[in-house]
């Protein structure tokens, strides 16, 4: 009798969470058009006239996205099968009539990727549905939520081929040859979790007190997840190093989609040339990658050879994974409360893109996959130059806040410019107030153990709270460099590092190839590489010669620039890895300099002062000599 009694207990508790959750079905065998079908039975409704959303805006992403349109068929049903009247009341929302008579919504959804309305969404945010090969969830593209009921449980019953399988952070919950259930605490967990189904390919890897799973679909049909797992274990690895094994997350996942342009690998890395048909396909390729609390998304073109995607993505993993301190377990409560419907934007993007930008470059610096001279003369110099494009009417705050608007909105990519050099000038202020005891990342961390995922910081006290862990000074840096609109003292912030920087250096320096040097009259960018489309005849250089950026750098003198930053001499000789004629070789070239101006130098003083070294130490996470 007893246990009679306890199993009839749990069947009315399982009954009443079972009418407080989103329970969502769609089958990928039943794509048509384009579309697939989803199907929701309601949670209990008490209003009159409920409001179904679909996300204008998701966080991560500062641009309109606009979900709702690509949403048709919306119906609505009572408990009997009778549909119940329905209003539109504008892209994303939908009024319902006699909500509390609710029982089940259906409606179909148009994939972002072929979809016209979709061209301005990014591929890392959107939706792919190919029938037998592919489907691509980014979740807000597909389901919505009650206005005024986000914080229910959810529950996803996917359909799916028998040879598909869906990799997610999502639990799951249960699985056979033909279904997925999937479930998560609340919509803010759905969207946070993309879902890419598809044959697997998978590589999977504990590292450190985090599980990795490394899921790839790749248009061409080939299997990579071991491959591209070998490739970036090193930044995972320098991830765990960066964050002392500390990093927040229990599981992580990676799914990367690489697309196929493997037509233009002649064209590219070979002896031939693109058309103008391949032009464009490659200019509206848009590689990228978004973050989530425990996953991230990639979108990477495949151009016939591994480097094509891997510099991307060894580029983008440690930002992405480090996006899990900012702004997923520190954030304000404007991000942590965010408005789907009007979204009000964080004034704090120089905190979640900024800084964790410019961790991802320490950690790069800190364990040897990146230069010291490739980050002071070509990555950090080209974010400097960038930087002065910065609006100087607005502060990066105000910016900040203003990011949906225009012209705002199509100056983002100044986050990872201005933002991620405020970030750094930030640290360099931290450790010289500390007298190289603390810096950044310090307090980053520190912060994010304070608050953690279910305690946003309030959005007009950080600065102050930031300040008291430090120094009381450090607010004036804030004042002055964030909150104000005042142009940086980049030589007085560099120094604290032992780092020389030149506005403008008068004196001696290398010829670049790009503009006259070595005979080369012109050359193309593309695609991550350089073409040279013509060379006089007495060049060291052949037409149809190509030449990798990352050997070649922002400016085209990276070949003649020393650890250091500093420039070699005359006569210097340097072996310049080039493709000729589809093949790898190398050429001797002898440095050449004369007379001329160059911006932004940078570096590294021989004769640091005891305070310099320490600090230079610090930044570098470099032992002090005895």
């Amino acid at each position: 009798m007893k246990k009679i009694i306890n199993l009839i207990a749990c069947v009315f508790l399982t009954t009443a969470l079972f009418g407080q959750t989103y329970n969502f079905k769609v089958d990928l065998n039943k794509l048509e058009k384009d579309r697939l079908f989803v199907e929701l039975e309601c949670p209990n409704i008490k209003e009159d006239n409920p409001r179904y959303v679909f996300p204008s805006v998701i966080p991560g992403y500062y641009s309109e996205i606009n979900y709702g349109n690509f949403i048709s068929g919306f119906t609505a049903y009572d408990s009997s099968g009778k549909k119940i009247k329905v209003k539109k009341i504008n892209e994303n929302v939908y009024e319902i009539e006699n909500g509390k008579q609710l029982s089940k919504i259906t409606y179909y959804v148009d994939d972002t990727w072929d979809d016209k309305k979709g061209k301005d969404i990014h591929a890392a945010a959107g939706t792919n549905f190919e029938k037998g090969k592919v489907f691509v969830f980014n979740n807000g593209g597909l389901f919505g939520f009650f206005q005024g009921y986000n914080n229910l449980p959810i529950r996803l019953k996917v359909t799916k081929p028998n040879e598909f399988y869906g990799i997610t952070s999502l639990p799951e919950i249960e699985k056979s040859e033909q279904d997925q259930v999937f479930e998560a605490n609340n919509y803010n967990h759905l969207i946070d979790c993309p879902i890419l189904f598809s044959e697997p390919d998978t590589s999977k890897v504990r590292i450190g007190k985090t599980n990795f799973t490394i899921a790839v679909y790749s248009e061409t049909g080939k299997k990579l997840a071991k491959s591209i797992y070998k490739e970036i274990i090193p930044s995972i690895n320098a991830i765990k190093d960066f964050t002392e094994n500390k990093l927040p997350v229990e599981k992580y996942t990676l799914l990367i989609y690489l697309t196929d342009f493997t037509e233009l690998k002649d064209g590219i890395y070979g002896s031939g040339d693109l058309t103008m048909k391949q032009k464009i396909k490659m200019f509206k390729a848009s590689p990228g990658a978004l973050e989530h609390n425990n996953s991230s998304f990639y979108y990477y073109p495949d151009l016939g050879l591994p480097e094509s995607y891997m510099y991307y993505i060894k580029r983008t993993v440690p930002h992405e994974i480090l996006h899990v301190y900012s702004p997923l377990n520190l954030r304000s409560e404007i991000v942590d409360l965010f408005d789907y419907i009007n979204p009000k934007m964080s004034k704090h993007l120089w905190l979640y893109e900024g800084v964790t930008d410019y961790l991802s470059w320490q950690l790069k610096l800190q364990n040897n996959l990146l230069s010291l001279g490739d980050f002071l003369g070509n990555e950090l110099r080209g974010k400097m130059f960038e930087a002065t494009k910065f609006p100087e009417e607005i502060s990066l705050t105000e910016w900040s806040s203003k990011i949906l608007e225009e012209p705002y909105n199509e100056q983002f990519g100044q986050v990872y410019n201005k933002g991620t050099v405020t970030a750094m000038l930030l640290d360099l202020e931290i450790m010289r107030l500390t007298n190289g005891e603390k810096q950044l990342k310090d307090i980053v961390f520190e912060l994010c153990e304070k608050y953690g995922k279910n305690n946003p910081f309030n959005e007009d006290a950080i600065f102050n709270e930031i300040t008291g862990m430090v120094h009381p000074d450090l607010i004036n840096f804030f004042d002055k460099y964030i909150i104000g609109k005042e142009k940086p003292d980049y030589k007085n912030a560099f120094n604290i590092i032992g780092v020389d920087y030149i506005k403008k250096y008068e004196g001696d320096i290398p010829l670049s190839i790009l503009n006259g040097g070595y005979g080369v009259e012109m050359a193309m960018e593309r695609v991550r590489m350089y073409n040279i489309i013509k060379a006089d005849p007495n060049s060291i250089f052949k037409v149809g010669d190509k030449i990798r950026y990352t050997d070649f750098g922002e400016d085209c003198r990276k070949p003649f620039i020393d650890e250091n930053g500093d420039f070699y001499k005359s006569g210097t000789f340097v072996n310049l890895p080039i493709i000729r004629d589809g093949k790898e070789c190398k050429l001797r070239i002898t440095t050449e300099c004369k007379q001329g101006k160059y911006y932004y130098k940078l570096r590294v003083n021989k004769d640091m002062t005891p305070d310099q070294l320490k600090c230079y130490n610090k930044w570098l996470n470099l032992k002090m000599p005895k």
